[in-house]
């Protein structure tokens, strides 16, 4: 997800499927594509990094619709800071 002024656009999605991975570049507005919402805006908020071993067990963020709906566990998401401003998050799941 980069950052552009007000906007937050999803740049590219890596997907696996046994020994393939396929990359889609886009630009796809962060609120037209599934990602935890809470998770991500509480990255792009406090410049924190969010790591889960397992997202299905409680914590704070345990309840959004996207981790209940795909059963997610492991999940990273993290801010890209150049120059101490926040140009983006890395999302991986």
């Amino acid at each position: 997800v980069l950052l552009r002024g007000e906007d937050s656009r999803v740049e590219a999605e890596a997907t696996t499927s046994g020994n393939e991975i396929a990359v889609r570049m886009s630009a796809t507005d962060l609120f037209g594509i599934a990602l935890p919402d809470t998770i991500v805006q509480y990255v792009i908020r406090t410049r924190n990094s969010i790591i889960l071993d397992d997202a299905s067990s409680e914590n704070q963020f345990s309840f959004d619709q996207y981790v209940l709906r795909h059963r997610s566990r492991s999940i990273l998401c993290l801010p890209l800071i150049k120059q101490g401003k926040l140009i983006g998050v890395l999302y991986l799941e």
